[in-house]
C-alpha cells in the first residue's frame, strides 16, 4: 500500500520535474522500492516486537533507505538544472509514503490493545 502511494505521487511529480522520464521507468522505481520494502521487512522480522515509539520515530527510514535506488536510478533521465533541484522529492515521497502507513499500522494497533 504504501508503494501504492508512493507510485501515484511519483506519476504526479513525473509531470513536473521529469518529463522525458516514461511511465515505465516510473513504474519500474516502484517495483525497485516494492521489493526493497519487502527486504527490509523480512531482515526487521527477526527483531521480534519493537516498542511503539521506536517505530513511531524510525517509520520513514526503510522508504527513504528503499528510495535511494529510486533516486539513482531517476538521476540518469536527461534533466535540466533546475529539475535536479527538486528530484529529492522522490526520496521525500518514499520516506513519506512509508512513514504514513507504518504510523497508521501501529496507532491502530495501539487503538485496538487498549479497547
Amino acid at each position: 500500500s504504501s508503494t501504492l502511494l508512493a507510485l501515484l505521487v511519483w506519476l504526479a511529480l513525473k509531470q513536473f520535474i521529469l518529463r522525458e522520464a516514461a511511465f515505465t521507468d516510473i513504474f519500474v522505481c516502484a517495483g525497485i522500492y516494492m521489493v526493497l520494502l519487502a527486504l527490509i521487512k523480512l531482515l526487521i522480522k527477526p527483531l521480534g516486537q519493537i516498542r511503539q515509539l521506536a517505530v513511531l520515530l524510525g517509520s520513514a527510514i526503510p522508504g527513504l533507505v528503499s528510495a535511494l535506488p529510486v533516486y539513482f536510478l531517476l538521476y540518469q533521465v536527461p534533466h535540466t538544472p533546475l529539475e535536479a533541484n527538486f528530484l529529492p522529492s522522490f526520496l521525500i515521497v518514499g520516506a513519506w509514503s512509508s512513514a504514513v502507513f507504518s504510523q497508521v499500522f501501529v496507532l491502530g494497533k495501539a487503538k485496538t490493545k487498549n479497547s
